[in-house]
C-alpha cells in the first residue's frame, strides 16, 4: 500500500478584528461593554458628562477611530473635525437642523475604515429626513465627504425615507457577504416601512415594504411618534415603538433581504413607550420596552409580555441597548443617581455600571425631548475588518496542527472538503491556496511529478464543502493524481490588506485497484482449494462448501 502524505500549512499572521460595540462612547468617558463589569477610560477632547446623543467607532483593543456627540464630530485625540452638515434642499430654502435622538456609525461594506454617519435632522414644519455623510479614517486625519451636486455643505439624503418630527430607523448586519456586501435600513414614515440598501456605492433611495393599509395600522400616528427602531440579531423581526398611539410594533423580515413577511405584524399597548431592544437569541428574541411601568418585556414566540422589576432605578425614559454578557442597558434620571443600569437578559437580575451618566436629549426635537439616550448600534454586528482563521474541517475533521502524531487519513478518489471558521464571525475580502511538497520534518521540497501548486488571490472566500483535489498546477497535477508529501497553505485577506494564515495536516491515501481471489473450500483436502469452473457445464462438485475472499491489495 503506498501512502500520500498531505499537510496543509497556514501560519497566522494578522491583527485582531472589530467586535460588536465592545466600547462604547459616553461623555466624558469611554466604556468597554463586552466586561462583565464594565470599566471606563477618559474620552479625549475634554468633554462635559453632559450631551443629547454621541456614538463612536473603535478598533478590538478599544483604540478610538472617531467618535460624534451632538453635531460635533472628533478625531481620535478629541479634536474637533466639523459639524454634523444641517440639510438644506436648495440655497435660501427650508432648513432642517435639530437633530434627532439616534446617530448611527455604519461601517461600508468591502471598505477600510470607512464609515457612514447616518442622521436625522427635523424643522418646525415637521418633516424629518434622513441623511447620512461619509468619513474615511484611513490617515492621520478623518476626511468627510458630503453631497458634492451642491455649491455648499449638504449632507446626502437618503431619498423616499424621512418621517414627521422624528425618524426611527434601524441597520442590519451585512448580507451577501461573498458576492454583493450590503446593508439594508428600515425606517418608520408616516406611510409605512421603508427599506434602503446600503453598500459601498451609497445608500438607496427607499422603497415600501409594508404601508399602514398593509399593517392595518393608522396612517401617520403610528408611525410619526416613533422614537427607537430595532433589527433583531437573526434579522428576522423588525420592530418599532409609537408614544403618540401607546403601541409597540413587531413584525416578521426575510433575514436575506428584509423583505415583510405577510400577515406577521404584532402589536402591544404599552403606555409612554421610549426605547427599545432584542435580547441576543437569533430565532424567537425577547424585545425588551422602556414605558411609564419601567420596563417591559414582549416574548415573539408566545406574544406574551411581562413587567421586570428595576428596584430602586427609574427607567421610564430611556433608549435601551444591548451590551454584553446578556445584559440589556438603559440609564436611570440624574435625580435618581444618573446611572448605566444593566438587565440580565437570563433573570432579570439588575446591575449597575460605574459612572454618572447624563444623557438626556435636550435639543429642540419634541418626539426625543428628555429621554435619556445611548448609542445606536446595528445587533448581532461585530464591525469586523479584519479576518482571524480559527480552525478548519476536512471532512468535517480538525487536522492536526503538527506532525508529532498520526495523521488523520483521506481517500484520493473521495472529496477532500475544506471549510474554514473564523473568529468574531469575520468575512474574508480574498483568499487563496498553496499546495507544495513536504518531507517527514514538514519541510518543503522539490519532487518531480507531485502538485505543486500556488493559488492567486479570489474574491471572497472558498464555497461550503470547497474540494481541494479541484487546485491544479500548471502540468495538470494535483491532489487526485500526486502522491507523496505536501503542504497545503490558505490565506486570507481583510478589505485592509492584512493578510492571515494557519497550518494544520493529513494524510492522503492513493486510489489503488483491489485484486481479488476466489477459490474454493475442498471438503476432501482442506489443504488444497479448488479453482472455480469457467464452464457452466462442468461445475465443480464440492458438495456443502463455503467460499472465502481474500483481498491481497486493497484500500479502504
Amino acid at each position: 500500500m503506498r501512502l500520500s502524505l498531505i499537510i496543509l500549512s497556514l501560519t497566522l499572521l494578522s491583527n485582531f478584528s472589530f467586535a460588536q460595540m465592545d466600547y462604547w462612547t459616553l461623555p466624558p468617558y469611554q466604556y468597554h461593554m463586552s466586561l462583565l463589569n464594565p470599566t471606563h477610560t477618559t474620552l479625549p477632547g475634554n468633554q462635559s458628562n453632559s450631551f443629547s446623543v454621541a456614538n463612536g467607532a473603535y478598533e478590538p483593543n478599544g483604540n478610538l477611530v472617531f467618535y460624534v456627540k451632538d453635531d460635533g464630530i472628533y478625531d481620535d485625540q478629541g479634536v474637533f473635525v466639523n459639524n454634523l452638515p444641517i440639510y438644506m434642499p436648495y440655497p435660501n430654502g427650508p432648513v432642517y437642523d435639530i437633530l434627532s435622538g439616534e446617530i448611527a456609525i455604519v461601517p461600508i461594506p468591502n471598505e477600510c475604515k470607512k464609515y457612514y454617519i447616518i442622521y436625522s435632522m427635523d424643522n418646525p414644519g415637521g418633516f424629518s429626513p434622513l441623511l447620512y455623510i461619509k468619513i474615511d479614517c484611513t490617515g492621520t486625519s478623518p476626511v468627510l465627504t458630503y453631497d458634492s451636486t451642491f455649491p455648499y455643505i449638504k449632507p446626502f439624503i437618503i431619498s423616499n425615507q424621512g418621517g414627521s418630527d422624528n425618524t426611527a430607523f434601524a441597520v442590519s448586519q451585512t448580507f451577501n457577504p461573498a458576492s454583493n456586501p450590503s446593508r439594508f435600513l428600515l425606517a418608520a414614515k408616516e406611510l409605512g416601512i421603508y427599506k434602503s440598501i446600503i453598500n459601498s456605492s451609497g445608500i438607496s433611495t427607499g422603497v415600501e415594504i409594508a404601508s399602514y393599509n398593509t399593517l392595518n395600522l393608522q396612517y401617520f400616528d403610528d408611525f410619526a411618534t416613533s422614537t427607537e427602531a430595532e433589527i433583531s440579531w437573526g434579522t428576522n423581526y423588525f420592530a418599532w415603538c409609537s408614544i403618540g398611539t401607546d403601541k409597540v410594533f413587531i413584525i416578521k423580515i426575510d433575514p436575506s433581504d428584509g423583505t415583510y413577511v405577510p400577515n406577521s405584524i404584532k402589536s402591544f399597548s404599552i403606555s409612554d413607550p421610549k426605547g427599545i431592544e432584542f435580547d441576543s437569541n437569533l430565532l424567537n428574541p425577547n424585545l425588551f420596552v422602556s414605558c411609564s411601568q419601567g420596563i417591559k418585556k414582549i416574548s415573539t414566540l408566545n406574544n406574551s409580555t411581562t413587567t421586570i422589576s428595576t428596584g430602586p432605578y427609574d427607567l421610564s425614559n430611556t433608549f435601551l441597548e444591548y451590551g454584553s454578557k446578556n445584559k440589556i442597558y438603559g440609564v436611570s434620571p440624574v435625580t435618581n443617581g444618573g446611572k448605566l443600569i444593566g438587565i440580565s437578559t437570563t433573570n432579570s437580575s439588575i446591575s449597575t455600571v460605574s459612572g454618572i451618566f447624563d444623557s438626556q436629549f435636550t435639543l429642540a426635537n419634541y418626539v426625543c425631548q428628555n429621554i435619556y439616550t445611548l448609542p445606536d448600534q446595528i445587533d448581532g454586528e461585530n464591525y469586523n475588518t479584519s479576518v482571524i482563521i480559527s480552525d478548519f474541517t476536512i471532512n468535517s475533521n480538525i487536522p492536526s496542527l503538527n506532525c508529532d502524531r498520526r495523521l488523520e487519513e483521506y481517500c484520493q478518489d473521495n472529496p477532500i472538503a475544506f471549510n474554514a471558521n473564523y473568529f468574531n464571525g469575520g468575512i474574508p475580502y480574498e483568499y487563496k491556496f498553496a499546495i507544495y511538497p513536504i518531507n517527514s520534518s514538514c519541510l518543503p521540497i522539490s519532487v518531480k511529478g507531485q502538485v505543486n501548486y500556488h493559488g492567486s488571490w479570489q474574491t471572497g472566500e472558498p464555497i461550503l464543502n470547497f474540494d481541494l483535489r479541484s487546485l491544479t498546477d500548471g502540468v495538470g497535477k494535483n491532489l487526485g493524481n500526486s502522491s507523496g508529501s505536501f503542504a497545503i497553505q490558505y490565506s486570507v485577506k481583510d478589505v485592509c490588506g492584512n493578510i492571515n494564515t494557519q497550518i494544520r495536516y493529513i494524510s492522503v491515501v492513493d486510489q489503488i485497484p483491489a485484486q481479488i481471489a476466489l477459490e474454493i473450500y475442498n471438503m476432501n483436502n482442506s489443504q488444497v482449494y479448488l479453482s472455480p469452473s469457467q464452464n457452466i457445464n462442468t461445475p465443480v462438485y464440492v458438495g456443502t462448501s463455503s467460499i472465502g475472499i481474500h483481498p491481497t491489495n486493497y484500500t479502504a
